[in-house]
């Protein structure tokens, strides 16, 4: 599952390469757009890790959210 969330996030990035969202978001817009339901806390590690990996940039916002985007 990790595989997938991480392979459509991506795909998601390049095809709205300015959208950033949290990892709620991510969830409940971005994956589901892509025909993906995934558990948002399994969405939050995903993200992290392609953060890790400089694969998305993350950044935390005003509310202290961390909202991520193409890096």
């Amino acid at each position: 599952m990790a595989e997938d969330i991480a392979r459509v996030v991506l795909a998601y990035l390049d095809r709205h390469p300015s959208a950033a969202d949290d990892a709620v978001g991510v969830a409940t817009v971005w994956l589901p757009a892509m025909g993906l339901d995934a558990p948002p806390d399994r969405v939050v590690s995903v993200l992290s890790a392609l953060a890790s990996q400089g694969l998305v940039k993350a950044q935390r916002s005003f509310s202290g959210n961390t909202v991520y985007s193409k890096s």
